[in-house]
């Protein structure tokens, strides 16, 4: 680009670097998630309450792929929502938690919530949405959850770390590999979980609850709204 300063050039050369690597993530990757939705034959559900959203996997296919086997709330469907512990684990807890949250590295737990009805009928005033995998992405998906709970003999144990009880119903909050902070959001985390599943999602931009929705929404079937 003749006649243009360098820093000018070098400034649109990174502004270029950052739309080609954004926009690749905003697409599927076809090796794992194909075009045809017959080549996605697996149903999951992603849901969003107030500021956090979650990933519900049906008990069946968790287990298909999981090595933790221990530990578990019962029912016929799993929602994983992953947080920063004190404040995940306290819904009064206040500003100096929310504050510690995002400005310091904190330990972090995955809350775990076992129910029977389907997700439309179990949260009937969440976001709840409806998108379809393939076998080997619900089987990445699976795994980079089930890699992020703590067992309590370590990384060759089964039987979940329990971090205490859950929010709602039959749950459990299980303590969780990784730190919290901003911008790395529970709503990032989830972003993350599609993504390996190679669902289009930039888990960048998924730092609060409406854009992970408005993303998941674009590639899935809407079945309850907030």
């Amino acid at each position: 680009m003749p006649g243009l300063p360098e820093i000018n050039r070098l400034n649109l050369l990174a502004f270029w670097v950052a739309v080609i690597i954004l926009g690749g993530c905003l697409r599927a990757n076809p090796d794992l998630y194909p075009p045809d939705e017959e080549d996605r034959p697996v149903t999951i559900y992603v849901t969003g309450h107030g500021w956090h959203t979650g990933v519900v996997i049906e008990r069946e296919v968790w287990f298909e792929h999981a090595d933790s086997i221990e530990g578990y709330p019962g029912g016929n469907y799993y929602e994983f929502g992953w947080g920063d512990r004190d404040f995940f684990m306290d819904p009064d807890a206040g500003f100096w938690p929310a504050l510690k949250a995002g400005f310091w590295p904190t330990s972090t737990v995955i809350h775990i919530s076992g129910f029977t009805s389907p997700p439309q009928d179990r949260f009937p005033g969440s976001d709840v949405i409806k998108i379809s995998l393939s076998e080997e992405g619900v089987e990445n998906m699976v795994e980079f959850i089930d890699n992020r709970l703590q067992r309590n003999d370590g990384d060759e144990g089964t039987k979940l770390a329990a971090a205490g009880s859950g929010l709602y119903g039959d749950a459990v909050f299980i303590h969780s590999r990784g730190k919290y902070i901003l911008p790395y959001t529970c709503n990032v985390w989830t972003g993350r979980a599609l993504r390996a599943a190679g669902f289009p999602i930039t888990p960048i931009y998924a730092v609060g609850r409406r854009n992970t929705i408005w993303q998941v929404s674009r590639n899935g079937e809407v079945l309850r709204e907030r």
